[in-house]
């Protein structure tokens, strides 16, 4: 079997959700797939190359294209291979909190955007922990823009952020704005309540009705 760790591009922080491949060094021939865990290890077993060498490809899961190659080699049958990986891929990680600063947002939804080669943004899709802590993983040298909502999107919050060396992580904490409850009572010309009234709530600071 193959089994190992993928850490990012600061050789510490393990890199949960990356998209491994295992092929045949020689044939190319894919041989299986996984994914990392939350603590960044991943393990197949009763793996059998022909050539006796398997490459082992792990990808990015917030920026595939960002990968690291590394092979193993087996000197007999039903070795045990470690293989440990390190994606050239930064760290941008931070907590979504609400208006006090204090209580987390949990299961926050966050996306990080920058510039693409090409003049067009590209984003970046994360979900925040229960403990509304988030990480992606990928994001190139330059600056960024992280936008978080909590999960019935009624509120959301920005901040900005840059990358000067991948292999130092960036932090970036995101504040939710203030929300309150709105409560009344809906009458007719006469002053008798209506019952089951249809209501829409609109605000300057929404792109939506809800």
């Amino acid at each position: 079997n193959i089994r190992g760790t993928v850490r990012a591009a600061d050789g510490q922080t393990p890199v949960t959700s990356a998209f491994l491949v295992f092929r045949d060094a020689v044939w190319w021939t894919v041989l299986n797939s996984t994914s990392t865990n939350s603590s960044g290890f991943y393990q197949v077993n009763n793996i059998v190359p022909e050539s006796g060498s398997v490459r082992v490809i792990a990808h990015s899961p917030s920026n595939f294209s960002v990968q690291v190659e590394g092979t193993a080699t087996f000197a007999a049958t039903g070795e045990a291979v470690t293989l440990d990986l390190t994606l050239p891929a930064s760290v941008v990680r931070g907590s979504v909190s609400y208006s006090d600063g204090v209580t987390r947002v949990p299961f926050a939804r966050v996306w990080v955007t920058y510039p693409g080669p090409n003049g067009f943004d590209i984003t970046h899709f994360a979900t925040a922990d229960a403990t509304g802590n988030y990480k992606v993983f990928g994001i190139p040298v330059g600056p960024f823009s992280v936008l978080a909502q909590d999960r019935d999107a009624a509120l959301e919050g920005t901040a900005t952020g840059a990358v000067t060396d991948i292999t130092v992580p960036v932090t970036v904490d995101v504040t939710l704005p203030p929300d309150g409850v709105v409560t009344g009572t809906v009458t007719d010309a006469s002053g008798a309540v209506v019952p089951f009234a249809e209501m829409a709530l609109t605000s300057p600071n929404l792109a939506f009705e809800s």
